[in-house]
């Protein structure tokens, strides 16, 4: 749904503008690099391996959803052993390329 812009078999489920909102960093984070808004984490600014376009939700225990809509690719994991789900998107990205 997110990586379709927030519609859902044809019909819209979410509104841009919620969308926007979740992929646009949040200003208390700007000084740190720009990594979170809306419940959402976006890539750190310092991050040029991964799409800028990806922006993930992370549970605990290395459970999380990647959405990378510049690849329309979304990538789930679940699991109880956690690591950087960024490495994993770069990973993905080249790998599918």
């Amino acid at each position: 749904m997110y990586a379709q812009g927030g519609i859902w078999q044809g019909e819209k489920i979410i509104s841009e503008d919620w969308i926007t909102f979740v992929r646009t960093s949040s200003p208390s984070t700007a000084e740190q690099g720009g990594f979170f808004c809306g419940q959402w984490w976006l890539v750190p600014d310092s991050r040029k391996d991964v799409p800028a376009s990806a922006y993930a939700t992370a549970g605990t225990r290395g459970q999380f959803v990647i959405v990378v809509p510049s690849h329309d690719l979304v990538i789930v994991h679940f699991s109880l052993k956690g690591f950087d789900y960024w490495d994993l998107v770069r990973e993905v990205v080249r790998a599918v390329k």
